[in-house]
């Protein structure tokens, strides 16, 4: 039995979709059309997110399960199987109770690879961008000792407080990164509004200007003659400290 992406029409003529587990999709359709719905498009999993990902194997997903949601599940994954569930019924559950359709489509693969005999471990190295290395490791080291649901939780703390610390980086990159802004925007507004007036006392009296002075007048110049440019700059600037820093 595979899982089956499906698209189709209610009573009322709105689109509906979702995942559906069948042994053929000829199957999936006759259990759609017995729920009172219009099969529009049935197609097994992995041809899906062939389409999505442009092409290329689930390896190379360009998108991800967010760090905040992964830490959920992994939560539930852990209290789901320390309830007694199998793997399998615990990817299914997640499958079921997850709005986000990123979400959705990992599990209900990675359920399909389970009941195909894949150990966990094996079948989450199939999204090296959702998972991280030490993920699919201590999931290993948790089926070969059976203490799974233990892993799970740790991994669940492990995340939750990974990301609780990137977001306090991100608050302290703030605070800086306003400062110099504002910096940066008090320097541009002397050089473009009180350098020009000094400048004509300066060509009034004809004398040769100081290097460093010269300098200052040129830049003054420049950025009364290219403004576009240093404004983009002012803005990208505190943008990007905070998402690389």
């Amino acid at each position: 039995m595979g899982s089956f992406r499906y698209e189709a029409l209610t009573t009322e003529g709105k689109t509906v979709s979702g995942i559906a587990e069948g042994d053929v999709a000829r199957h999936v359709r006759l259990d759609l059309r017995a729920q009172g719905l219009t099969p529009l498009s049935v197609e097994a999993l992995a041809r899906s997110q062939r389409r999505w990902s442009g092409g290329l194997s689930t390896a190379h997903w360009r998108k991800e399960i967010s760090s905040a949601r992964l830490s959920i599940m992994t939560r539930q994954f852990a209290t789901l199987i320390r309830a007694g569930l199998p793997v399998d019924e615990a990817l299914s559950a997640l499958t079921e109770q997850t709005d986000d359709a990123r979400a959705r489509a990992v599990f209900a693969t990675l359920r399909s690879r389970v009941r195909e005999g894949l150990p966990l471990g094996k079948a989450l190295a199939g999204f090296p961008r959702t998972f991280p290395e030490i993920y699919l490791r201590l999931v290993e080291t948790g089926e070969q000792s059976g203490r799974l649901d233990d892993v799970l939780d740790r991994l669940a703390d492990y995340m939750e407080n990974r990301q609780a610390l990137q977001q306090k980086v991100v608050l302290a990159m703030v605070y800086p990164a306003l400062l110099t802004t504002v910096a940066i925007l008090v320097v541009s507004g002397l050089l473009v509004t009180v350098v020009p007036q000094v400048t004509r006392v300066f060509q009034n009296t004809g004398q040769v200007l100081p290097l460093s002075t010269r300098i200052l007048i040129s830049t003054s110049a420049f950025l009364r003659g290219h403004p576009l440019p240093w404004l983009a700059v002012l803005v990208l600037l505190p943008i990007a400290a905070v998402r690389w820093g």
